[in-house]
């Protein structure tokens, strides 16, 4: 290998010796660990929405479910039928 590039390179090599981490300021990493913890807290409101959207559909699909049940709606019969989902298949 050539002297210069030998010398170059054992520089380069002994200026990673005096290489420091940086430093981060008190008041940063207090500023950055407030804000990791206001983004983790979840609000009451947000879980209360939250549960009255979910028991608005089932109360929604508990009332459907019902009102059909007891209905012998020939409508939803025919339907059914038409896309081969009831029980009974016509055969043509």
């Amino acid at each position: 290998m050539n002297p210069e590039k030998e010398k170059w390179a054992e520089e380069v090599l002994a200026s990673a010796e005096n290489i420091q981490r940086a430093k981060v300021s008190a008041v940063f990493y207090q500023k950055t660990m407030d804000r990791i913890k206001a983004e983790a807290i979840i609000s009451t409101d947000y879980v209360l929405r939250i549960a009255a959207g979910l028991f608005l559909l089932i109360t929604l699909n508990v009332f459907a479910c019902v009102s059909f049940s007891k209905e012998n709606n020939q409508s939803l019969q025919a339907f059914a039928k038409e896309y081969c989902i009831s029980s009974t298949t016509d055969t043509f």
